[in-house]
């Protein structure tokens, strides 16, 4: 007989008793926002390793720093993209503008006036969308 079928067999007094050990387990989870450990944890480790407390400060410091310098990077681009855009609409909006005018005094009124309208309209749909989506991003912070 397959061991997989045997405990399908009543118990006789050839079958041995075979009594199962319940073992509990207690599992701790400890969660931390920090580099740094607890106050104990380090008062341990400086018991353990004299001057890792001191280790251990340095590099949360240089990490605090280096994020900064990240955050600052990124801020700054982000700043300089900006900038960049805007002076890049502002152009195209001159020139079809421009286009549309100079259309307009050599007798081409209907294109002309067409290309002055789209550029005016567009420039302002993407001032009010702007608008409003600065509006929703301050909502979200």
């Amino acid at each position: 007989m397959s061991k997989k079928h045997s405990s399908l067999i009543p118990k006789t007094k050839n079958t041995p008793d075979v009594s199962y050990k319940h073992h509990e387990s207690i599992i701790q989870f400890q969660a931390r926002a920090s580099i740094l450990p607890p106050a104990e944890e380090l008062a341990a480790y400086e018991a353990i390793q004299p001057g890792i407390t001191e280790r251990f400060l340095a590099a949360y410091e240089k990490q605090q720093e280096h994020r900064m310098v990240i955050e600052k990077t990124v801020i700054t681009g982000a700043v300089q993209r900006t900038h960049q855009g805007q002076i890049f609409a502002f152009l195209l909006g001159v020139i079809a503008i421009c286009g549309g005018l100079g259309l307009l005094f050599l007798g081409k009124s209907i294109i002309g006036l067409s290309v002055l309208i789209g550029a005016v309209a567009s420039l302002i749909g993407v001032f009010i969308y702007g608008k409003e989506s600065n509006k929703k991003e301050q909502k979200n912070e």
